[in-house]
């Protein structure tokens, strides 16, 4: 049987939920009233009640986070969202806590372990598949050949990777910067991003190496060239990244996405991205027509072209897909978005400046440049004039054509510091957003087909969907002879074809002879039709797979040995064990001792992304490089000053805390 390939996007709420699904989103992920990873991003049940009855409509999916560590304090009150948004029909949840796959009266549902569950290699796959996950969301920090290797361990468990999105610069569920710094826990939904300050590097004897830049924030995530390749390591869900993003954001990414995987499906042969891969042959790359299928229904109509360069974004990376790793991850001079590149300064001082562009500027657009500090400047245009494009500097003026580069004349809303071939980048493009926030930015309609029949007082109207779902509507009339019969197989046809406000798009409709039907009465039977088609869509989609609930009871060998291959017998803080539910998994699976507290000397933070190699100064694959970097480093944001270690063996950098002199 195929396999379907799901596109997932997030949900800040259910106006954005909607958007994404209109926009073609084979599913969706959103936060439950509390316990959810961004804290910032939970919803009523009712709203996600809500929610799954527009996404089953089209077959598409609803995925509740309850995705942070929980206290045995909070576990009654989140195993009581967790029934109440199981019996609105939620599809699945996505979870962090181990509490899930142990408590005896939760749900029976489906679990999806989080990212933030850290799963890196085919082992802890294992673990969580046995203990009853229905799909495992990757760490982003994996190659495709890891993928593969995972997806080889549990071929029958569904694998969720990231393929667009703001990235963590640690290990999800393995930092704990944010809490040090902030007391604001990542593991308890309120991250304050840390790894976007800005920090200075110094040596152990006190050279600073670099100043005031970003040295943990990673570029976003943009993948779409991989994904034929991640498909055929197993991936079948394919997830943006973005709960607190608005609905522009989401409008706009997964408008992009969708149109990349149905090239994908549609393609059949496609072959991965990378040419040569080491991974695999360009024929084991290959997707096929009868292997791979869409997860969800309906033909989607956009009022504008997704272009990933507009709205909120960092500078894009490919980052750890490749097994190579070829540096360059990090925004070092700001976390902020920066839009698209739109062209360089000419000429100008204070508020007025020419700009030469071939991107049209609008009143209203906000730009940014770096000035000569290397720091991020924003500002809005008050005015826009385009000037001419000239022929050799001279002459006649010509009209512009597209793409080709103009001269415009703008004046600032406030005194701005550019200067002579500063290069401009467009953060926001006014005449864009607003195509994205229209309510008629995207449409989205299942196809039917459908017949009339009438004879011998007995009439008869059907219609039938994309995915085969088919409704009959019956009744007995004694209907006259129509006097024009050709008219009114066109009248039928006219009126029937008509869908009202439901999602519906009409591809064929057939009958014969009919007699003469009023209109008013056309149209009643009409709407009765279609609104008993879509009930019973969305009763098909409500079918939720009732999971028993497995015993905490797992074998001690299901645990993931250490990385020097030992059983483990102890857990420390980095297991985020923080209930009494929790504990009993691990100790179910031999586990003696479980520390929750972080103790001295302990790391803060986790990653596989190096700041020695991001600055080229990494002496296992760089030639030439400073000796002061080859000392122990240190990071400082203003009172606190923080450890590196590099542990090349296992490619990962390690931070500490460092207090009155000693690692903390």
């Amino acid at each position: 049987m195929s396999e379907s390939l799901e596109l997932l996007a997030p949900a800040a709420d259910k106006s954005v939920a909607k958007a994404a699904i209109d926009c073609g989103a084979d599913a969706v992920y959103i936060g439950a009233p509390r316990f959810g990873a961004r804290v910032k991003a939970g919803n009523s049940v009712s709203d996600i009640a809500e929610t799954v009855r527009y996404a089953h409509f089209y077959g598409a999916k609803v995925y509740v986070t309850l995705n942070t560590v929980l206290s045995d304090a909070e576990w009654p009150e989140a195993n009581r969202i967790a029934w109440q948004c199981h019996e609105a029909g939620v599809d699945a949840f996505i979870i962090q806590d181990m509490a899930w796959l142990t408590a005896d009266n939760r749900p029976p549902a489906v679990w999806h372990a989080s990212t933030q569950c850290d799963i890196r290699t085919p082992e802890k796959a294992r673990m969580l598949a046995g203990a009853g996950v229905s799909r495992l969301i990757l760490a982003r920090e994996l190659n495709l050949a890891e993928m593969g290797a995972i997806h080889a361990a549990v071929p029958d468990v569904e694998l969720e990777a990231f393929v667009h999105g703001a990235l963590c610069v640690s290990y999800s569920g393995q930092c704990y910067l944010s809490e040090y710094l902030f007391g604001r826990s990542g593991n308890r939904g309120a991250c304050a991003q840390a790894c976007r300050l800005a920090y200075d590097l110094v040596n152990a004897s006190g050279k600073r190496l670099a100043s005031g830049l970003h040295l943990l924030s990673l570029k976003d995530l943009a993948l779409g060239a991989y994904m034929a390749d991640m498909a055929a390591q197993g991936i079948r869900s394919f997830k943006i990244e973005g709960r607190l993003k608005d609905v522009c954001y989401v409008r706009n990414v997964t408008a992009y996405y969708r149109r990349v995987l149905d090239g994908l499906l549609a393609q059949g042969d496609a072959q991965g991205s990378v040419a040569g891969s080491a991974v695999a042959s360009g024929a084991d790359l290959a997707l096929r027509p009868e292997a791979y299928r869409r997860a969800s229904c309906g033909r989607v109509s956009l009022a504008f072209e997704p272009d990933l360069e507009k709205g909120f974004h960092r500078p894009y990376g490919t980052h750890f897909i490749e097994a190579a790793n070829h540096g360059e991850k990090a925004s070092l001079y700001t976390p902020k978005a920066m839009g698209e590149a739109v062209g360089r300064v000419l000429s100008g001082g204070g508020r007025r400046w020419l700009l030469q562009t071939a991107k049209p500027l609008r009143r209203g657009d906000g730009l940014c440049f770096f000035d000569a500090q290397r720091q991020l400047v924003g500002f809005g245009l008050n005015e826009v004039r385009e000037e001419a494009a000239r022929q050799g500097g001279r002459g006649k003026a010509a009209p512009r054509r597209p793409q080709q580069e103009c001269v415009w004349s703008i004046v600032a809303a406030k005194d701005v510091p550019l200067f002579a071939g500063a290069e401009i980048f467009r953060n926001q493009d006014v005449a864009f957003e607003k195509r994205l926030r229209s309510e008629r930015a995207a449409e989205r309609r299942v196809r039917v087909r459908g017949g009339f029949s009438y004879e011998a007082g007995n009439a008869c109207l059907w219609a039938r969907d994309e995915e085969g779902l088919e409704v009959r509507l019956a009744w007995q009339a004694d209907y006259a002879a129509a006097e024009n019969p050709g008219r009114m197989r066109e009248n039928l046809r006219k009126q029937m074809c008509k869908t009202g406000d439901l999602p519906f798009e009409w591809t064929d409709f057939e009958t014969g002879t009919p007699p003469f039907i009023p209109i008013a009465e056309l149209n009643a039977r009409r709407r009765e039709l279609l609104e008993a088609l879509y009930g019973k869509r969305v009763s098909a989609h409500a079918v939720r797979p009732q999971v028993a609930c497995i015993p905490a009871v797992v074998h001690s060998s299901a645990l993931p040995p250490d990385e020097n291959g030992r059983p483990q017998t102890e857990l420390d803080y980095r297991a985020n064990v923080a209930n009494a539910w929790a504990e009993k998994f691990y100790r179910a699976q031999g586990v003696a001792k479980i520390t929750r507290e972080r103790r001295p000397g302990q790391w803060l933070m986790q990653c596989k992304y190096c700041i020695r190699y991001e600055l080229r100064q990494c002496p296992r694959h760089f030639k030439n490089t400073d000796p002061g970097y080859q000392q122990d480093l240190y990071l400082i944001y203003k009172a606190h000053t923080f450890a590196l270690r590099f542990d090349c063996a296992h490619e990962r950098m390690e931070v500490y805390a460092v207090q009155n002199g000693k690692e903390a």
